[in-house]
C-alpha cells in the first residue's frame, strides 16, 4: 500500500467536524405505567438499568409485553392474587 492509501480521512471531505451531541440531554419514553423523561449525564459512569426504558418502550410498542405475559404459565387462583403483569 501506498503512503496515499493510508493517510485517507476516516469521514469525506464536507462532514461535520465540530462536536455533534448523538444524544439529546433528555429524552420522553413511553413506557407501561405511562411517559417517563430520560435525563442523560455525560459525566455518569456506565449503569446497567439506564437502556432498560428503551427496551421496556420496545416491548410496550411491538406487542411482545402482552405476548409475553399471556404465555407466562403462572396461574393463581387466589381471589387476591396479583395479576401476571405485576408479577
Amino acid at each position: 500500500m501506498t503512503k496515499a492509501v493510508l493517510q485517507q480521512r476516516a469521514h469525506p471531505l464536507g462532514e461535520s467536524e465540530g462536536s455533534i451531541d448523538p444524544v439529546p440531554a433528555k429524552s420522553e419514553v413511553d413506557t407501561l405505567a405511562g411517559k417517563i423523561h430520560v435525563f442523560w449525564n455525560p459525566n455518569a459512569q456506565v449503569t446497567a438499568l439506564g437502556p432498560v426504558t428503551f427496551f421496556i418502550e420496545f416491548l410496550k410498542t411491538s406487542g411482545l409485553w402482552e405476548k409475553w405475559v399471556e404465555d407466562c404459565p403462572l396461574n393463581y387462583t387466589s381471589r387476591n392474587s396479583p395479576k401476571k403483569e405485576e408479577i
